[in-house]
């Protein structure tokens, strides 16, 4: 009798069929009771994630913090030394709006360097490259400036570009040494204000930047 190559085919294929069918429900069944016995095999991955997000943010919030008590500490002492601003100014409320307009500008900065172009006076660019250096790591995702929205950035770039008594200090230079936006010679001892933090002196009242009296 000869053979059939179809019933053949039927008869070895079918019970191949039936034990790779069988394997593979068994190694499903497996693998969903060894994630619902230990949850943290699928679990894992996304807990570290979350976890390190939350421990960048809070560093985060804390440099914030600490640079922003740090500048308005820096203002409000500012504020204080000149008799034509204490009146109107020196208040803690005051000194922390300054200090986060100035913050903001020194974020800019450390995405944008190029802009410094716009403290042209020497001494200026110093103090603010140094800001950058203290709280504006361009890369560092704890940085005070990720906690800095991006519009209060742009914002702040504006200013940059704003010298209205054409002083040489542009709007977030003046914000920063608290002189006036609207007068040349803020303390009005007939030197401009560019000069005198050019030369280290006071450009509040009498005095340098680091000693009490010319």
């Amino acid at each position: 009798m000869p053979r059939n190559p179809t019933v053949l085919t039927t008869l070895i294929g079918l019970p191949l069929f039936l034990v790779v069918a069988l394997g593979l429900a068994f190694g499903a069944s497996f693998v969903s009771r060894t994630l619902r016995q230990d949850p943290t095999l699928n679990r894992d991955a996304g807990q570290t994630t979350n976890t390190n997000s939350a421990n960048s943010n809070t560093a985060a919030s804390a440099n914030y913090a600490q640079a922003l008590t740090t500048m308005t500490a820096t203002v409000y002492q500012r504020m204080t030394q000149s008799a034509l601003l204490t009146n109107a100014m020196a208040n803690q409320t005051s000194a922390t709006g300054t200090a986060k307009v100035v913050l903001a500008g020194v974020c800019w900065l450390a995405m944008n360097p190029d802009d410094l172009r716009f403290f042209p006076v020497g001494a200026v660019q110093q103090d603010f490259t140094a800001l950058i250096a203290q709280y504006a790591s361009a890369t560092d995702a704890n940085s005070a400036c990720s906690q800095v929205t991006a519009d209060a950035q742009l914002q702040a770039s504006r200013l940059m570009t704003l010298d209205d008594d054409g002083d040489g200090l542009n709007a977030i230079a003046e914000y920063w040494y608290d002189t006036s936006q609207f007068s040349k010679d803020t303390d009005g001892d007939d030197y401009r204000d560019d000069e005198e933090i050019a030369n280290g002196f006071n450009p509040l009242g009498p005095g340098t930047t680091q000693s009490s009296s010319r």
